[in-house]
């Protein structure tokens, strides 16, 4: 795993992130190393202010991957901690940019000006005057000493001393509010592995604050429609959009379990198979109906800057792992050791306000001192009733992450189709608010829904819109019998791919 993507948009040592593990002895373990809210965050710290919880020092969660990776390293590493930072260092001094990444830094360019205007982003990112773009070579040599620092003194020089001071001083001067002592006290959690039987499988997926439950849920319930459904575009698209809208439903009452004392109740009914049943029971293919309708609790509040790994190796081990500084470049603040910091301050509702991806607000996830917010995140890994492990899937996309990995697993466990396949085929979104279903369109190497799809959701009442296919990118590791691996690589990304190593 290379560090050095700190210099790219999506991830790095300045945000956190939620790691699913199989053992050797198939135990399965959920790491949530997700970043918290500072110790003087309030509730309303957004409301009615000048203050963006995207962009600037108050956009900022206490960062948490490296003490996320420290945990990992510890419990199932091989390899010295310092080796591990060896290529990371590599990158730092200097790599070719290629075509995502030159997209991303030109998008951010015409939209922002602190690439150009910024002394510690312009140095790196525009060092002759010019936003650096695809083909040229991207540096920064401070970011690879500050890994080197990492690699021989281990995560605490992180989380105190020069380096913590330092992210200190880069929130505060941009108006933030974090303190030493809230990188001082960080901990990561171990939280329950939520798990359903899914036809001949066992799914496994990670618990609150992420949205595990949200994909458990969407396939618990469609699980239980006849197989000749998955045959019929037209009916795969309105079972699968009805399903996401009871899952949805359920995203809105999960939050940090330390905070709100019924969650886990929540998301434990909402595995249930009766659940699933239910859910099934209430959905026609020929009507939809409005948003009340798919509620757990109605008018009731209960107390792509991401990236993501999948990798397994010869004993077993494996590991599906979704790292984020948020949305891209994060909170578009830069620490003096050129680590980007993440905006996961705006993964909290805001009274009143929808978040980045539409999200409505939600009570149970106001900002607290050290609450961690809600998040799409759910990878997962799935399993054949013997224990054989059979896949490892999970994406990245904001509020579409649920959806997307639904999809990887419905089209390769009930479509039959091979990994790349399963990643390549078009997705299609629905939060149930707003009230509208995205269909992907043909794009270079996806094939899209086609018209007769989208006609067909149109009249049994489904508001339709078509979007490019990017929104979510995903991958995929399908093991099969004989030990070898299936993989599939986002087309939807340049430069995504998979490594036998």
């Amino acid at each position: 795993m290379h560090l050095a993507h700190d210099l790219n948009l999506a991830i790095g040592i300045g945000g956190g992130g939620f790691a699913l593990i199989r053992d050797e002895n198939a135990e399965h373990t959920f790491v949530d190393f997700r970043e918290t809210a500072p110790g003087a965050a309030s509730e309303d710290m957004f409301v009615n202010s000048q203050h963006n919880s995207t962009i600037g020092g108050l956009a900022v969660g206490v960062p948490a991957t490296l003490r996320g990776f420290e945990h990992l390293h510890q419990k199932y590493g091989r390899l010295p901690w310092s080796k591990l930072f060896e290529d990371a260092a590599s990158v730092a001094n200097g790599f070719v940019i290629e075509q995502d990444l030159a997209d991303k830094i030109a998008s951010s360019d015409s939209s922002y000006g602190y690439l150009r205007e910024d002394p510690l982003w312009s140095s790196i990112y525009s060092p002759n005057g010019t936003v650096v773009g695809l083909g040229d070579t991207l540096s920064s040599p401070l970011l690879a000493e500050t890994y080197k620092k990492i690699a021989e003194s281990g995560a605490d020089v992180f989380y105190n001393g020069d380096m913590a001071q330092n992210i200190v001083d880069a929130v505060s001067a941009n108006g933030g509010i974090i303190t030493l002592d809230d990188l001082a006290s960080y901990k990561i959690e171990e939280r329950p592995v939520l798990s359903i039987d899914f036809d001949e499988y066992k799914v496994y997926a990670t618990s609150a604050p992420s949205s595990g439950a949200v994909l458990l849920n969407t396939l618990n319930t469609l699980q239980h429609f006849d197989e000749n459904l998955w045959s019929n575009d037209n009916y795969t698209a309105q079972a699968l959009t009805e399903s996401l809208k009871f899952a949805y439903a359920v995203r809105d009452n999960l939050a940090d379990p330390a905070f709100v004392s019924n969650v886990t109740d929540i998301q434990d009914q909402s595995v249930e198979q009766d659940t699933g049943v239910e859910n099934y029971n209430k959905i026609s293919l020929n009507q939809t109906h409005p948003v009340d309708y798919y509620s757990i609790s109605p008018g009731e509040a209960k107390d792509h800057g991401t990236s993501h790994i999948n990798a397994v190796d010869g004993t077993g081990l494996a590991i599906s792992i979704t790292n984020t500084i948020n949305t891209y470049f994060g909170s578009h603040v830069m620490t003096s050791d050129s680590i980007i910091l993440n905006n996961e301050m705006d993964d909290f509702s805001i009274p009143g306000e929808s978040n980045s991806f539409n999200l409505k607000p939600s009570t149970v996830n106001f900002p607290q001192p050290g609450k961690r917010p809600q998040s799409s995140i759910s990878p997962a890994i799935v399993e054949n009733k013997d224990g054989r492990l059979v896949l490892l899937i999970g994406s990245a996309g904001g509020s579409q992450i649920p959806s997307a990995v639904s999809q990887l697993a419905l089209n390769y466990l009930k479509r039959k189709q091979s990994a790349q396949s399963a990643v390549s085929a078009p997705r299609l979104h629905n939060q149930l608010v707003p009230a509208k279903t995205t269909l992907e369109y043909e794009g270079e190497f996806t094939s899209g829904f086609s018209n007769l799809t989208a006609a067909y959701l149109s009249e049994v009442g489904q508001n339709v819109t078509f979007a490019s296919p990017g929104s979510s990118t995903a991958n995929a590791i399908g093991v099969l019998e004989d030990k070898t691996f299936d993989i599939g690589r986002e087309v939807r990304q340049a430069n995504s791919g998979g490594k036998y190593v």
